[in-house]
């Protein structure tokens, strides 16, 4: 299966926040999501279906979860989407 899955989430312990695309790595969102909370990670939206906004989808990748956006501290959620270190896109 060719699921394009992408997640914001907080890491609370070195208070780092993420966004991250997987494009086949994962059979489904909730493997994607349990992948991250298994890890201790909070998560602040996720979505396979979104608009990519500032952060255009990738290609297909079997192997790797894909690092979007990364930065001191959690990620906004605004009423205008997810925002974080000057990258944004609506869940």
């Amino acid at each position: 299966m060719n699921t394009y899955c992408r997640i914001a989430a907080y890491c609370p312990e070195q208070n780092i926040g993420f966004i991250a695309d997987s494009h086949g790595r994962f059979s489904d969102l909730l493997e994607f999501v349990t992948y991250f909370v298994d890890r201790g990670i909070k998560i602040i939206a996720v979505s396979d279906d979104f608009d990519a906004g500032d952060l255009p989808r990738v290609g297909e990748d079997k192997e790797h979860i894909i690092i979007r956006a990364c930065g001191r501290g959690r990620p906004n959620r605004t009423q205008t989407g997810i925002e974080l270190n000057g990258k944004r896109y609506i869940p």
